[in-house]
């Protein structure tokens, strides 16, 4: 690599055009600073990016992935684990399955009674407030993230829904309304039928803005810091074997997410003191609490042969359904190409001595032995369910000084056996809510794990050998005030002036549901605190 040093000047340089990212250089810019956007992937280009369908084809595609593996898993018999993470512009949330959810008010009073002031459900209800669903009757603001309701459902989702009420549930109209309980259909990321992505909300409006530049293909390899060594003063980073340096008047943001954004605090030499010397890297600030406290999702997924109507393991096959469907889609960009891929779901509770709905549940209208590939040859669907608030805490830590080294992930799921209990629960009252009518009318049979697995000991042998990520990493930059936390509450690096990090990582706690929108508020909540301090 070349070691040509270029050297450029912003007000402000943001590392991840991810999730958090994009929002906070939109308002940024928006307010005439000029901002740097460092992003180590490519262009959003690829079409099935924004094909809300086009799921299957992202989420796994290595060339818009970082593409990471977790360590042996000890309570997963030492398996290791695809993390697919987004290197791409608009991150995971150009890569991802779209489901909008809030979470509830409770994980977010949590955050605040852990000593993180204003981070409370009163002070971020607002920002939530400001992501709307889509209207195609209302002109909405050019730099606007929003979700719409699904139109056309495959007609399976509506018995699973009847089958959870007759199983008990209440039926929940939107599950970001004032009580998540419930059984219904989930809202997407998809705005007039194309994939609302933070990329295309935050960063196409603002392209062409003479106060920004988005810099693609740009790997961050530290953060550099001026003689006192307590500030933040520019990043370094590859670009066309180009190393390159760039400068920060006033402030650098790491929106790189929960596993890259503590790798390069590490490399930089903010982290554990004594493991980073080791590795030979200057000790800029011992925080020992640079990639603990990972928190992830973990989904069990049963799948259900069926009849009578079939999923789209076999209507994704014939061609009559295919031209239908791209028709459907070219003319007013609706249909099965319209949705992603969960469509219907619930939050329940495990047992009744939890005050909120402690489970999740994602049904979707298809089936397969290995997330990203091929559909089962038979009429099958799947329904997932993941503990929301697992207690299991897991580490992110480089292995070395190269920036080019992956970084080791081991998330440590059900290190606690209370998460255990709680995931064999819900795959019990997914059972039995396929024993109800009139989803079980469709059942053919439990293609997977089988009606054969009945003891909690062969339920637990099933979650380990067959159990997956669901996607949801968050918590190693924790925002707090005990001695793991990382930023304080207005997201800065203790101890480093002019450094912030803006993304998942700085969750205390995983949130109940899909972490995409909250992501989005955190950049939100991220934008007003550094503006606030502008001088």
């Amino acid at each position: 690599m070349n070691k040509q040093h270029i050297n450029q000047e912003f007000d402000y340089i943001i590392v991840g055009a991810g999730s958090s990212g994009c929002v906070i250089a939109n308002r940024l810019v928006r307010k005439g600073y000029s901002v740097l956007l460092l992003e180590a992937g490519v262009d959003d280009k690829n079409i099935f990016i924004h094909i809300p369908i086009g799921y299957y084809k992202t989420i796994f595609n290595k060339k818009l992935s970082w593409n990471y593996w977790t360590e042996e898993i000890p309570n997963l018999n030492r398996r290791k684990i695809f993390w697919p993470r987004g290197k791409v512009l608009g991150g995971c949330s150009a890569i991802n399955g779209l489901v909008y959810v809030q979470g509830q008010p409770e994980d977010f009073n949590s955050w605040q009674a852990q000593g993180n002031v204003g981070w409370g459900w009163n002070s971020l209800h607002q920002y939530f407030k400001q992501i709307k669903e889509y209207n195609p009757l209302i002109n909405e603001e050019e730099d606007s993230f929003n979700f719409s309701k699904i139109e056309q459902p495959h007609p399976l989702c509506d018995k699973f829904i009847k089958a959870c009420e007759s199983a008990g549930i209440q039926k929940n109209y939107d599950f970001n309304g004032i009580d998540q309980e419930g059984c219904g259909y989930f809202k997407l990321a998809v705005k007039n039928g194309m994939r609302c992505s933070s990329a295309t909300a935050f960063i196409r409006p603002i392209r062409n803005n003479p106060n920004f530049k988005l810099s693609l293909k740009s790997f961050v390899t530290k953060i550099l810091f001026d003689s006192s060594k307590k500030k933040s003063v520019g990043v370094e980073y590859y670009k066309n074997n180009n190393l390159l340096i760039a400068k920060a008047k006033k402030e650098i943001i790491l929106s790189a997410g929960a596993i890259n954004s503590p790798k390069i605090l590490q490399l930089s030499g903010i982290g554990d003191g004594n493991y980073l010397r080791d590795l030979g890297v200057e000790v800029i600030k011992n925080l020992p609490g640079v990639g603990k406290n990972l928190q992830d999702h973990y989904q069990a997924r049963l799948i259900y042969a069926t009849k009578h109507i079939d999923s789209l393991n076999l209507l994704s096959r014939r061609i009559p359904w295919k031209i239908r469907s791209l028709y459907q889609y070219l003319l007013n960009k609706t249909g099965p190409l319209a949705i992603g891929a969960a469509q219907a779901g619930a939050f329940i509770k495990s047992s009744s001595l939890v005050n909120t709905p402690d489970l999740q549940l994602h049904f979707i209208p298809l089936s397969v032995d290995v997330p990203g590939e091929a559909l089962h040859s038979f009429s099958g669907v799947t329904i997932s369910v993941c503990q929301l608030r697992p207690k299991s805490r897991g580490y992110v830590k480089i292995t070395s000084s190269n920036a080019w080294s992956s970084p080791l992930i081991q998330p440590n799921y059900f290190s606690d056996p209370s998460d255990m209990v709680t995931t064999i629960q819900g795959m019990k009252i997914c059972r039995h809510i396929f024993k109800q009518k009139p989803i079980s009318e469709y059942i053919e049979s439990e293609f997977e794990p089988s009606a054969q697995y009945t003891k909690d000991k062969e339920l637990v042998k099933f979650i380990k050998e067959r159990g997956t990520t669901i996607f949801h990493p968050v918590g190693t930059c924790k925002m707090g005030i005990d001695e793991d936390a990382v930023v304080d509450n207005n997201l800065k690096i203790y101890g480093i002036e002019g450094l912030r990090v803006a993304d998942a990582s700085i969750m205390p706690t995983l949130i109940s549901g899909n972490t995409n929108a909250s992501v989005i508020v955190i950049g939100k909540k991220a934008s007003d605190l550094i503006l606030s301090e502008v001088k």
